[in-house]
């Protein structure tokens, strides 16, 4: 008798040991929560209306007015730069040849003519009037802080006065117009030198516009880049040199978001903007759904361009730069819920595993907004519903949505 009963104790513990032991699985349970979905893409920033000034002109930085996120106004100068002496001594070498003109014509006129003694007096007047004109020109070339040499100046000055000295008024003459014909002096020769004035005057104007020295702002807003100093030598129209401004507006981020998606957003919907690079984000708004579809040859995906405008961001980041966008596609308050790791999507359909007192049973739910943490639940389960989330020896479930649930996933339907 003993030996039958130890016989059925090993028999029995034999049985249990080959017995697969139960389950433990990890599991939540339904109840009201705040369902957000969102949808993430990259961006491209275009953070504002910006003006580059470049430099003007050759020449070296005398002083810089702005600095960094100063605020400055239309036509508020930025930097000032001095010319080159070449272009100084460029300008005294024109206004000199011009003169030299001027004379050359006035002799070749007045033996052309008879003339009274009014006509000669007045051809003088008018002559020497714009030699005066000259004279104060080089006297202002001759007086600033980056001028030609002493020497230069007062040679220039001592060829002026002899030019001036060659327009002094002439003793009347009594010789008819045949007399003055006959001096040799042809129109042609007049000709020629009105052709020398007036290339020599294109010459001179285009000379002074050198003096054009201020760097201004075209724009009212804010200074971002300032990349010269005092001193540093620049060059006309360089971007090493250029002073960028920027307007004070709210910048824009230009982001590619899936036409299932896109097509269920609305304007006002608010987003998270990290440009990459930053340790910081910001928040925004989208303004415009783009109607222009784009398909990536590479993916094969077809997206909208959607408008998120930045509400602050700082001015480092520029035209170009790009941002992970986060843009909210729906939001539900005190709504039915599960953890979205819970649910799975099996031939399209939606599932969970509940908890029952016989084991764990597979229900098919109706969802509505599809977050990262939590899921809305429409139909299918109750509230206070055991649902698993994992056995214990498994990793979560991660759900894989079908393109059919995209529309579920973004708030197609409520929840």
């Amino acid at each position: 008798m003993s030996i039958a009963l130890v016989v059925l104790a090993g028999g029995v513990s034999a049985f249990l040991a080959t017995r697969h032991p139960t389950p433990a699985y990890q599991v939540a349970y339904a109840r009201p929560e705040t369902v957000t979905a969102t949808v993430s893409a990259v961006g491209t920033l275009s953070p504002t209306v910006q003006a580059a000034v470049p430099p003007p002109i050759n020449g070296t930085v005398t002083s810089i007015a702005v600095h960094v996120g100063q605020t400055v106004t239309v036509g508020e100068t930025l930097a000032t730069i001095a010319p080159s002496a070449q272009a100084s001594r460029a300008k005294i070498s024109d206004a000199f040849a011009l003169a030299q003109a001027e004379a050359a014509l006035a002799q070749a006129e007045q033996p052309s003519r008879s003339q009274t003694p009014q006509s000669t007096a007045n051809s003088t007047n008018a002559m020497q009037s714009d030699l005066h004109a000259l004279e104060q020109t080089i006297a202002q070339l001759c007086s600033g802080a980056h001028s030609p040499s002493t020497t230069s100046c007062h040679a220039l000055r001592s060829q002026v006065s002899q030019l001036s000295a060659q327009l002094s008024p002439k003793a009347p003459s009594n010789a008819n117009p045949a007399s003055s014909t006959a001096s040799g002096v042809s129109s042609a020769t007049i000709a020629a030198d009105q052709a020398a004035i007036t290339a020599d005057q294109s010459a001179l104007a285009s000379a002074e516009q050198v003096q054009a020295t201020a760097m201004v702002s075209p724009i009212a807003g804010v200074v971002a880049v300032v990349p010269i100093a005092t001193g540093q030598v620049v060059r006309a129209q360089s971007t090493a040199g250029t002073i960028t401004v920027l307007e004070p507006r709210n910048p824009d981020v230009i982001v590619p978001i899936a036409i299932s998606v896109a097509q269920s957003m609305h304007k006002g919907e608010p987003a998270r903007i990290l440009p990459f690079g930053s340790s910081s984000d910001a928040t925004g708004t989208v303004q415009t759904i783009g109607t222009t579809p784009t398909t990536d040859p590479a993916t094969g995906i077809t997206t909208l361009p959607v408008t998120v405008s930045v509400n602050h961001l700082a001015l480092s980041v520029f035209d170009g730069a790009q941002a992970l966008v986060t843009i909210q596609t729906a939001r539900r308050n005190h709504v039915l819920a599960v953890p979205t790791s819970a649910v799975t999507y099996i031939h399209g359909h939606a599932t969970v595993q509940v908890m029952g007192p016989k084991g764990v049973s597979s229900q098919r739910v109706e969802v509505g907004v599809i977050g990262a943490v939590y899921t809305s639940i429409t139909s299918g389960i109750a509230e206070g519903a055991p649902v698993v989330l994992a056995t214990l020896n498994k990793p979560l479930p991660v759900p894989v949505k079908p393109v059919g649930a995209l529309g579920k996933a973004f708030g197609k339907h409520k929840g």
